[in-house]
């Protein structure tokens, strides 16, 4: 007769049981949970999952299908991919590249939705053979990325319209990295070069403009590469290719920054300034040599405006009895005090100056007062400054008629006594 076990043999074999059953369960848990896990995925992703046959039959399609083209899963499961490409031929091109690599990562196709509406996609597919090297199905994501597109063709057009306004612009304008090696440049920077803008990224400016083989002296690209901050130069080239003779040019450069603040880049702009550099020369002498006339004339010269006086030369000065030292000491002064009385000063404010805003010059006879007090006679001639604008002032010439005026007095004088004399002789004759 056979032993019946213990209760404690029972409850060890109970326990053994467990772990054995236990060992057994963990796989399947784990499965389970596996399956869970990529359920929830599967449900949950936002780009769509999906599977498709050789020929283009969906196998299989995430819930996320609705979100992008308005069907629901269970409308397209067995219908063909074929019907959701607006061209149906990009669809077997995808498949060639697929029969070609095996696989196909971010590629572009033009898909429609529900509506009919057009839409962006990218696909990441991989194709799946048997042994035999049969395709047997395609399984693969696919995004929607009309936004990006947008947004790459507003980037586009914002960088056709920007290129189409630098290269209007008169100035040169080169875009340069750390070694002053074009990375960009405007149609104005290739002028006279006989090649164009294109032509010169990847190379430096000293060597193409000026053919040297080291930056130019007190370049300010290279001031700002020290510095870091926007520098500015006008730089003198006696010889330049595509220019004739000497040239001028008014150059600055400005850091472009990232975000971070680091220097990435440099922005040169160049503007030919020669004829305007010509021409202010040739102003500049041309004052020089009127200055020189001025200081050399013996007539007092002056600009009045509003009878203030802005300017005088040293002939007027002299003329009125002030300090060669004190050349600057007339400036800001009425006119009035050049005349003996407020009397005078208006007769020649209606007399002379009301005929050379009239007409836009006057002349008269006056009286002035010199620095000392003592009174000249004095011959006024008045011009406009600028005929177009009378409110710009009034240049006066005044030139010491004393003396003048003296003799004329004595003249008229003798004349007098002459007529007398004739008449005495006359009646005594008679």
């Amino acid at each position: 007769m056979a032993i019946k076990p213990s209760y404690e043999e029972l409850e060890q074999r109970v326990k053994e049981l467990e772990k054995v059953t236990a060992v057994h369960r963990q796989p399947e848990d784990a499965l389970r949970e596996s399956e869970e896990g990529y359920r929830h995925i599967f449900e949950n992703i936002q780009d769509i999952y999906y599977e498709v046959s050789p020929d283009g039959k969906i196998l299989e399609v995430s819930p996320s299908v609705e979100n992008l083209s308005g069907y629901r899963r269970e409308q397209v499961l067995g219908t063909s991919l074929y019907e959701m490409y607006v061209h149906p031929g990009e669809r077997d091109e995808v498949f060639k590249e697929l029969l070609r690599k095996g696989k196909v990562n971010d590629y572009e196709v033009l898909l429609k939705d529900a509506n009919g509406a057009e839409a962006y996609c990218s696909i990441t597919a991989t194709l799946l053979s048997d042994h035999q090297n049969n395709p047997q199905k395609i399984v693969g994501s696919l995004r929607n990325i009309t936004g990006r597109k947008r947004m790459e063709s507003a980037l586009r057009e914002s960088e056709a319209q920007m290129i189409a306004i630098l290269d209007a612009s008169i100035d040169s304008l080169r875009y340069v990295d750390k070694d002053l090696k074009v990375l960009w440049a405007n149609k104005a920077a290739a002028l006279g070069l006989e090649m164009s803008a294109e032509d010169l990224r990847g190379r430096r400016c000293y060597e193409v403009f000026i053919g040297r083989n080291m930056p130019c002296e007190g370049c300010p690209t290279v001031k700002t590469i020290d510095t870091g901050e926007i520098e500015r130069a006008v730089m003198h080239q006696p010889r330049m290719k595509g220019m004739d003779g000497e040239s001028y040019w008014d150059a600055y450069c400005v850091p472009i920054r990232n975000s971070a603040g680091e220097v990435l880049s440099y922005l040169e702009v160049s503007r030919n300034i020669t004829e305007q550099k010509r021409t202010a020369d040739e102003l500049r002498e041309k004052g020089e040599t009127l200055r020189a006339i001025l200081a050399a004339s013996p007539v007092g010269v002056g600009l009045a405006r509003d009878r203030i006086i802005r300017w005088a030369n040293k002939a007027m000065y002299d003329l009125l009895g002030y300090d060669e030292k004190e050349e600057d000491s007339l400036k800001g002064l009425t006119t009035r005090l050049f005349y003996p009385d407020g009397e005078e000063y208006d007769r020649m404010g209606e007399e002379l100056f009301t005929v050379v805003k009239e007409t836009g010059m006057g002349r008269a006879d006056t009286k002035w007062v010199k620095k000392d007090g003592s009174v000249l006679d004095c011959y006024v001639q008045a011009t406009l400054l600028d005929p177009s604008d009378p409110d710009k002032g009034v240049i006066v010439a005044g030139l010491d008629i004393t003396d003048r005026k003296e003799a004329e007095e004595k003249i008229h004088r003798l004349s007098h006594e002459l007529i007398r004399a004739q008449e005495i002789e006359r009646q005594r004759i008679s």
